[in-house]
């Protein structure tokens, strides 16, 4: 919050670039030591053979279908018009560097999504028994969408836990700080200025947005 409040797009942009590189080397250097361990069985054979428990590839069902349509559809398009990412685009130098940044934010987002989709065939293939967890798999204990930090936690040493807790707390941090000023700016823009105060002055819209910034940081926090 204070980090936002006082440096606006400038600090969140630049935390950005800090939390992207944690994110990137936090994630891939989990997956070695979390494929590499004693409890873990190979991931190549786990995708189409019940080990420890039933195949990470599964299918999709045909009642489903639809569902997955939805979500492809929200994961392609639902970016376009987020606030967040206008903030990047409209402060870029140029058209041209606005384009080439999209572009490279989509190839991005495929490469951070690899160690990911590893860590979650991992803690398919993982004999829970043997781990500090627990006899039973997460997903029986409907924690699998908690399967990252226990794959971390439970699988890697400390000092890698360490890094990967930390690059699951940078990406949650990216998207906060961004997303309280988007808001804060919306308030201040498009609701306190044109609906209460046309002849509101540069100086006094950015004092309403560090207030949002506050208001908006508590309650998220709360």
């Amino acid at each position: 919050i204070f980090y936002t409040l006082v440096g606006g797009l400038y600090s969140v942009a630049y935390t950005d670039v800090v939390q992207l590189f944690c994110i990137f080397v936090g994630l891939w250097i989990s997956v070695p030591f979390a494929l590499t361990n004693a409890a873990v069985s190979d991931i190549t054979v786990t995708a189409v053979k019940q080990v420890y428990q039933s195949p990470w590839r599964g299918s999709v069902r045909r009642e489903d279908t639809w569902v997955w349509i939805d979500n492809f559809c929200l994961l392609m398009l639902g970016g376009i018009p987020w606030q967040v990412y206008f903030q990047r685009v409209l402060s870029a130098s140029s058209a041209t560097y606005a384009q080439v940044l999209s572009f490279l934010a989509a190839f991005g987002c495929l490469v951070m999504a690899v160690p990911s989709v590893l860590i979650g065939a991992i803690g398919a293939s993982t004999d829970w028994n043997q781990t500090s967890y627990g006899a039973i798999p997460p997903k029986e204990k409907d924690e699998a969408d908690m399967i990252l930090p226990i794959v971390l936690q439970h699988l890697c040493p400390p000092f890698v836990s360490f890094f990967g807790l930390g690059a699951v707390s940078a990406a949650v941090m990216s998207s906060a700080d961004s997303s309280i000023l988007s808001a804060s700016s919306m308030f201040a823009r498009n609701i306190y200025q044109l609906a209460f105060r046309q002849s509101a002055s540069d100086r006094e819209i950015v004092w309403v947005m560090r207030i949002t910034i506050f208001v908006f940081g508590g309650l998220a926090t709360v």
